[in-house]
């Protein structure tokens, strides 16, 4: 079902006059994305989170890709006038969940670390910084973003931008992060026949 929407938001691109050798590529990409989404759900309800909080993160980060930020790792490029070492591209969110292999792999490194397992150690992490997290995570209380929105929305403004980070009106975290990832997760949520998510 996430699938099928990542899908159609990717149809949207092809049919938007694109090359057909780019056209070709989108969907030669479709299934590593359904495995990206399929490890990112049960990942995350071995972790104890919310499997579709943590799919609708990977799906507005990456759309199931499994890079590093291109943004970081130009800006490192030209700050270094040359391209970054994988060891410099540790400070760059990295990953299907674009977690900061620095401060969350072990080692500090994006090396022998698994980045989902990573990124949704991040949103854990920014999950102990909000008062009442016992039911923002629960995995078997997918609702729960529905009826506490702002306790999500601060999860995920403090995932995009640190721990000061805010779920409120002037602030980019606010309408171009937390506000569009939550509307994701009320569409899975509303398609969904029965409490299982899949991918």
């Amino acid at each position: 079902m996430v699938v099928e929407y990542t899908l159609v938001r990717a149809e949207n691109k092809l049919n938007s006059k694109l090359s057909v050798v780019y056209a070709r590529k989108l969907r030669a990409l479709f299934p590593s994305k359904i495995a990206i989404c399929v490890e990112i759900g049960n990942s995350a309800i071995s972790q104890g989170i919310n499997p579709i909080l943590a799919i609708s993160i990977a799906l507005h980060e990456t759309e199931f890709q499994n890079i590093t930020s291109i943004p970081c790792s130009n800006a490192l490029k030209k700050r270094l006038k040359r391209s970054p070492t994988p060891s410099e591209l540790n400070a760059c969110p990295q990953g299907p969940l674009q977690a900061i292999p620095y401060y969350v792999c072990p080692n500090h490194s994006a090396f022998d670390c698994n980045l989902v397992s990573a990124g949704l150690e991040a949103v854990l992490r920014f999950s102990n910084s909000i008062s009442k997290t016992h039911g923002i995570l629960d995995p078997y209380d997918v609702s729960y973003c529905l009826a506490f929105e702002q306790e999500c929305g601060n999860l995920l403004a403090k995932y995009n931008r640190g721990i000061k980070g805010e779920f409120k009106k002037g602030r980019s975290e606010y309408s171009n992060y937390a506000l569009p990832i939550l509307e994701t997760y009320k569409f899975i949520l509303s398609s969904l026949e029965d409490i299982s998510p899949t991918c």
